[in-house]
């Protein structure tokens, strides 16, 4: 992986500085994919495109905040070593992905606009994963630790099931798994045959798989 310049970010509410790296190369060797359609690539990281200021709690979309300047990494960039002098800069704290709880709270103060589904999805995607973290990190042997938060995890599951796009593939195979977590198994393989891309053989088999164990959790898969 080669990393690109670190991005200086104003909080719009606060102006505090926030800072996010990008890549400029990067691959999928040693990645985890999973059967929620998440993959996990050490050497091809994610970043947010939705964060919290650590200063004043602000959930701001990194696309509605001015981009003040950038950091160039020495070594990588010439001349990288004269091209940042601002202290605030430097000491500007890296962008975080949201808690459960936050994408929650942007559910919930509706952060997110009408006439863009995909912020939308993106929350709720996030929200369906950070549950599933629990099974990939091990962090809880309880998956609800209330019965309100299962209350509101089935309620975004059957958003998302609404939302995703049965014209797309990868969306189809979500769809699938959002079943299998329901426990939904037969409506799992009915959607599941129902999807023609031999690309994805692989994954319908190990997603069959799990359905026939009568397993509703999220599962490492591998081609």
């Amino acid at each position: 992986m080669t990393p690109g310049p670190d991005s200086i970010y104003a909080c719009p509410n606060c102006k505090s500085f926030i800072k996010r790296g990008s890549i400029l190369s990067g691959n999928t060797f040693g990645a985890i994919s999973y059967s929620d359609g998440r993959r996990i690539a050490s050497m091809l990281p994610d970043f947010p495109v939705i964060t919290i200021c650590s200063e004043c709690e602000n959930i701001f979309w990194i696309k509605n905040a001015e981009k003040v300047g950038e950091i160039f990494r020495r070594g990588i960039f010439e001349g990288a070593d004269d091209e940042c002098k601002n202290e605030d800069w430097l000491k500007a704290p890296w962008i975080k992905f949201l808690t459960t709880d936050e994408y929650f709270r942007v559910l919930d103060l509706k952060l997110y606009s009408d006439s863009d589904i995909e912020e939308e999805r993106y929350i709720r995607l996030n929200i369906w994963w950070g549950f599933n973290d629990r099974i990939r990190e091990n962090i809880n042997l309880q998956f609800f630790r209330s019965e309100e938060e299962k209350i509101r995890w089935k309620a975004n599951v059957k958003r998302l099931l609404n939302i995703l796009d049965d014209n797309d593939t990868n969306d189809r195979l979500m769809k699938a798994e959002l079943f299998r977590n329901l426990g939904f198994f037969t409506l799992c393989l009915d959607t599941l045959n129902e999807i023609e891309d031999e690309n994805v053989n692989w994954v319908k088999t190990a997603m069959e798989r799990e359905c026939e164990k009568s397993n509703m959790y999220v599962v490492e898969i591998s081609g």
